[in-house]
Formats: C-alpha cells, sequence, structure tokens
C-alpha cells in the first residue's frame, strides 16, 4: 500500500535512471500468492495489482515506459488466465488494471503483446459469456454466477479492446 501512495507523488525531477525491475517482481509475485488463509490471500493479491498498476502510473511518463508495462502486462495477462475461474469481480478488477496498461503499451508499438492482450481479452469475453448462460464460473456447477456480475466483466473487457483500438488508429 505504501508503494501506491509513492507513486501518486508528484515529482519535479525525472525518474529515467531508475530501474522498478524488483517493484514488478515483487508486485507480481504478490498477484500469485499461495496463502493458506482466503481473506489474506486474496488482500495480497489485490495489494499486488495495485503495487503493478502503481508502478504503471508511475512510469508514464519514463523512457523505459514499454519495458516495464511489457513485464507488468505480461504479468497481468498471466494472473487473468490464471483466474479464469474467479468471480467475475475478481476478474473485472485485473481487466481494469491490464485496460490501464495495455493502453500505455499500445502507444508505444503495435507487437506481439498488443496481440497477447487482444487473444486473451476475447478468451476472458467468450468464457464469461459461458459462465453467465451456465450461471456457474467453474466446471463443477458449485460457484455461482450471476448475469449482472458477468456482465459487468464483459463491458469492461469490451471497453479495454475498444481503447486499444483507438491507440492503434492514432498509431497508424
Amino acid at each position: 500500500m505504501k508503494f501506491v501512495k509513492f507513486a501518486n507523488i508528484e515529482e519535479d525531477t525525472p525518474s529515467y535512471h531508475r530501474s522498478y525491475d524488483f517493484f514488478v517482481s515483487r508486485f507480481s509475485q504478490m498477484c500469485h500468492s499461495e496463502h493458506e488463509d482466503a481473506d489474506t490471500r486474496n488482500k495480497i493479491r489485490v495489494s499486488g495489482i495495485r503495487g503493478l498498476q502503481g508502478v504503471v502510473r508511475k512510469t508514464v511518463d519514463d523512457e523505459l515506459q514499454s519495458q516495464h508495462s511489457h513485464l507488468v502486462i505480461q504479468q497481468l495477462l498471466g494472473h487473468l488466465d490464471a483466474n479464469s475461474r474467479s468471480p467475475a469481480s475478481v476478474r473485472a478488477g485485473i481487466v481494469e488494471v491490464l485496460s490501464e496498461a495495455a493502453v500505455i503499451e499500445a502507444t508505444g508499438s503495435v507487437g506481439p503483446t498488443v496481440l497477447e492482450v487482444f487473444n486473451t481479452l476475447l478468451r476472458q469475453l467468450r468464457q464469461s459469456v459461458d459462465y453467465q448462460l451456465t450461471g456457474y464460473y467453474d466446471n463443477t456447477g458449485q460457484h455461482e454466477t450471476t448475469s449482472a456480475e458477468e456482465k459487468t466483466l464483459q463491458d469492461g473487457v469490451i471497453k479495454t479492446i475498444g481503447e486499444i483500438q483507438i491507440q492503434f488508429m492514432f498509431i497508424l
């Protein structure tokens, strides 16, 4: 949480020579926490996502922006895939952070990362529609979801795809 507060501090001096690799690595580890207590695990994972979001915000104006946002995006995509059977609210939160990071990355280049983001988002959209139709977000039928929850996730995915597409229009 302290890094998120730090990330929001305005600075007069540019951070060209800073390296955020440590933060990206540490926050990514937090996103994949396997703590035995479910509440603690979720708090650690959310803190990791917020930390990654803070890194993205902090590097927005850095020359190192694309290097770091690429790493953040890779971790977020993996985290989204790993949580594909989590409640819609968890998946929507990851998509929201991914949206912010992917739009930043899209402004830098058109490459495999952007295509990977599209593929992952489309896969999540298709899966969410399936969950919406069945009423469950797992294969065993034990974890119910509502149409409204899945619709919120679907709207977030579509919004993210649209934002990235708009960035491409400016690049091309």
